[in-house]
């Protein structure tokens, strides 16, 4: 997203004409109800979910012993963009529930951490499809060696599409409330936010899909339905992306109609309002989704994630064993120790008992009273 996931303070208040001639105020009271009561929810269990399905996926691929693939690290990296882009979500989520606490700098930081991660995931997606069609295109192709300056390129083009968010997103306060937006100047808001909306359909959502579709087209024409496990990666990542993220950008292009005075009406603008909240939310999902959508579709992260755990267990085991092995080696060198000891007691007796006899004039090895008193 573009944006902080909400930027309408309390008791917030637009201006609609009815007409061209005359403006009514348009209340969004329940607007901003509503977002209060969902939002720090869905965005508590979305970090929640997002922190243990990427964490699981950064240990299996960081647990490798060869060098990581093209593939891999492009998912690595994908999975990184989600951790980053999820740790943001607590803060919007105190920021709905209450205003905006953490300063001009934090603003300012957090809608652009917010932004490069939105941009850098897509776009990861998009590389692996790209490699997908590669490796089966070319059958030689490893990309080894280019996926990291790939990855370095994707990194740099998130940052400069988010360089307007570090700009235009300042602290301001409103009938008493702090919130955080973008603040684009009372002359050029309006084309401002066309500009950046159009910057989210066609660098977020247009281009990312047309590249996947052309790279699903042409993998079909390649190997044809014999070889749809080939890409059935490119596939999955081609329907969760276009299901998740095209309700969100239709109504992008509903508030740019809005903006331009296409839509006017109050009823209008607060459904719209309701929409962004409701298609935003589910274009969060993605944060989350990816390593489902991964381990479900890819026997590969199932057969590594299996050999990590037949690997920890058999450790753990053979750890267990060598415990028992040196227990019972050290209850054995103890029995050896009782069984020398009793020995070398009995051999001190008997010839105690000898010398005895041979003192009293008894024969040597006849048996006589013990006593405990030296003989007279």
């Amino acid at each position: 997203m573009a944006s902080p996931p909400t930027e309408t303070p309390e008791g917030y208040t637009d201006y609609y004409p009815d007409d061209l001639e005359s403006f009514v105020a348009c209340e969004k009271a329940d607007v901003r109800a509503f977002a209060q009561t969902f939002l720090p929810i869905f965005y508590g269990a979305l970090c929640v979910s997002a922190f243990a399905g990427n964490g699981l996926l950064v240990f299996v691929l960081v647990r490798r012993s060869k060098p990581m693939a093209s593939a891999d690290l492009y998912l690595l990296n994908l999975v990184i963009s989600d951790l980053l882009f999820a740790s943001t979500l607590p803060f919007w989520a105190v920021y709905v529930r209450l205003d905006w606490m953490f300063g001009d700098a934090g603003c300012k930081a957090l809608t652009a951490m917010y932004n490069v991660n939105f941009y850098s995931s897509v776009f990861f997606i998009s590389c692996m499809g790209l490699d997908r069609y590669l490796q089966i295109s070319y059958r030689g192709f490893r990309g080894g060696a280019g996926a990291a300056a790939v990855c370095a390129v994707v990194w740099t083009v998130s940052l400069l599409a988010s360089m307007p968010d570090w700009a235009f997103a300042k602290l301001q306060v409103q009938n008493g409330q702090r919130i955080c937006l973008h603040d684009y100047g009372t002359e050029q808001t309006a084309l401002w936010r066309i500009l950046l909306r159009s910057r989210i359909n066609v660098l977020g959502f247009m281009l990312p899909l047309l590249l996947m579709v052309g790279f699903y087209c042409r993998l079909y024409c390649l190997v044809g339905t014999q070889g749809a496990r080939a890409f059935r990666l490119v596939l999955a990542l081609l329907l969760a992306f276009f299901l998740l993220w095209c309700p969100y950008n239709v109504v992008l292009v509903l508030l740019t109609l809005q903006d331009l005075h296409v839509l006017l009406h109050c009823d209008t603008s607060r459904r719209l309002d309701f929409a962004l909240q409701l298609t935003e939310s589910l274009a969060l999902v993605h944060v989350c989704l990816n390593p489902l959508l991964y381990a479900s579709v890819t026997k590969t992260f199932r057969r590594r994630l299996g050999h990590i755990f037949k690997s920890m267990t058999r450790n753990k085991c053979d750890k267990n064993k060598g415990l028992v092995k040196n227990k019972q080696s050290q209850q054995r060198v103890d029995a050896n120790q009782e069984t020398t000891g009793a020995q070398h007691c009995n051999s001190l007796g008997v010839r105690e008992r000898e010398e005895w006899n041979q003192l009293a004039g008894g024969p040597s090895g006849s048996s006589v009273a013990t006593s405990t008193m030296p003989p007279r």
